[in-house]
Order: structure tokens, then sequence, then C-alpha cells
């Protein structure tokens, strides 16, 4: 004698979602809803679970974490980006003091581009002219403004600009630039002794 199987409508435990049971052990509509549940209702013990395996595999972790991003560039700019929105809405008092501080420290730079911006702007046809395009390529995809020198009166920038310490570049030879600049700090504050 065949038995007839219980074609009752059920309720899923994760979401409370009718369905139809294929089995009489199945309580969950689909897999996704069945882990869900699963990782909400062992959440803390997972937690532990997982930071001993960290401990315990944290260069087989931290390998396999670069081989990722390495095989995945814009997903990890994506979730940067997501993170670091997420630090700036959860601590936005630190942040702007931060940002406060920043400005503090570095001011004159700070006057110095605004000032620059300003001139070039409502000087664009008048007394000099700068085209948007790359000073070493000139490629006009994505170019800003990089500063050898940061002058302050007008005379300086227009000086400046004409002796192209104020120029633009696309990003490749923006972050050259930048390197080279950096190093360049690194080896002064090294004779003046401070590292």
């Amino acid at each position: 004698m065949v038995k007839k199987r219980n074609n009752k409508m059920r309720r899923c435990k994760g979401c409370g979602k009718n369905f139809k049971p294929k089995s009489p052990q199945q309580f969950f509509h689909n897999v996704k809803c069945r882990t869900r549940f699963y990782l909400e209702k062992n959440k803390e013990d997972l937690k532990i679970k997982w930071k001993n395996y960290y401990e315990i595999h944290k260069e087989q972790c931290l390998e396999t974490s670069r081989k990722w991003s390495l095989n995945n560039p814009e997903k990890r700019r994506r979730i940067n980006r997501k993170s670091i929105r997420k630090y700036i809405e959860n601590n936005r008092d630190h942040f702007n003091e931060l940002q406060r501080g920043y400005y503090k420290k570095h001011r004159d730079k700070q006057l110095s581009r605004t000032k620059v911006y300003k001139l070039l702007r409502v000087y664009k046809t008048k007394i000099y002219k700068l085209s948007k395009y790359c000073f070493i390529c000139n490629s006009r995809y994505k170019t800003w403004l990089f500063f050898d020198i940061y002058p302050l009166t007008k005379e300086n920038i227009l000086k400046a600009l004409k002796q192209n310490k104020v120029r633009y570049l696309c990003r490749k030879h923006w972050i050259e630039a930048s390197k080279k600049r950096r190093l360049k700090w690194l080896r002064q504050q090294k004779k003046k002794g401070d590292i």
C-alpha cells in the first residue's frame, strides 16, 4: 500500500513565508533562508569559533585575503568605499575633528589651492589659460592640478603656472609625482634628523 504525501502548507521558520514541503523534515522554504536562520541563531558561538580559527591560521587567512584583493580590485575598492562611508557616518564628530586638525596644520596649502582654482576660473581667457591636459602625456581623462609649490599671491601663482610648478597631471603621472615628492620630503627629514 502506497502512503499518501501530506501536501499541507507549512510556514517557514526563517522568514514566515508559506510553502509546500517536499519532505516531512523540511522546515525552511530554501537553503538561503535556513543558512540565515542558523547564522542568526548561533551568532555569538560562530564569532568565537571564527576568531579562534583566524588566530590559528592567521598567515593562511592573510594570504588568501591578499590573493582575493589582487584578483578582485573593483570589488575591493567598492568594499573600501562602503566601509569608509560607514565609518564616517558612525564617527562624524571624530572625522570632523580630524578634518579640522588637517586644515589647521596645512592651512597655507589649502588657501593656495583655493586661490589657484579661483584664479584659473576667473582668468581662463584673460591673463593665463591652462589647458586641462596632462603635462606629460597630453591625456584629458581624469586630470588634476599637481602642486610642486604652494604660492599664495597672484603674482607668485602666475609665475608658478608659467614655470610649470603647478600643472595638470593624469592619475598615473599624478601618483608618480606625489611619490617623488614624498621621497624628496623623507630625504630632507633624514638630513634634518627628524626621522
